[in-house]
């Protein structure tokens, strides 16, 4: 079978799929008239109304977890960047020391003695990553980010 033959039948089914698409606002879509009183019209018209409700309760929910999601972002590049900044300079003392370590190890070396392992200088632990109490740290991070990648969850303590 050959692209070109099932392109047609692609090509309907889309279009009767965007078809559906915009019925979907009409609560009988069959153009029949109705009993606008009946109990089963208006079952459907609460129904409807239940469903449009919760959808922009969603959204809210949404809009709300992504602009949490935001400023705990913008928690962590502050603290990342300070992180970053202390990386930095324990790098530079690390190599300072060892310089200086190296220093003293070739001059005792002309003079022909030895160096104490005492004399060794200890590194500095660089920060890898944010560990927990770091500033900018809550433990709702995780959820906020969970919510704003689900899309439709929201929280659930509405």
């Amino acid at each position: 079978m050959s692209f070109f033959s099932s392109l047609p039948s692609q090509q309907l089914a889309a279009k009767e799929e965007k078809k559906s698409k915009k019925k979907a606002g009409k609560l009988i879509g069959d153009g029949l008239p109705r009993l606008l009183t009946g109990d089963q019209f208006y079952e459907l018209a609460k129904k409807k109304e239940r469903e449009i409700c919760d959808e922009e309760r969603l959204k809210e929910d949404r809009r709300g977890a992504k602009e949490r999601y935001r400023e705990a972002l913008a928690l962590w590049k502050v603290a990342d960047e300070q992180r970053k900044g202390e990386a930095a300079e324990a790098r530079v003392k690390n190599k300072k020391a060892t310089e200086d370590f190296n220093k003293k190890k070739a001059a005792a070396m002309k003079k022909g003695t030895k160096l104490k392992n005492s004399d060794k200088p200890t590194p500095i632990p660089i920060p890898n990553f944010l560990q927990a109490g770091a500033p900018g740290d809550d433990k709702d991070d995780r959820e906020v980010f969970d919510a704003v990648e689900s899309g439709s969850k929201g929280s659930k303590d509405d």
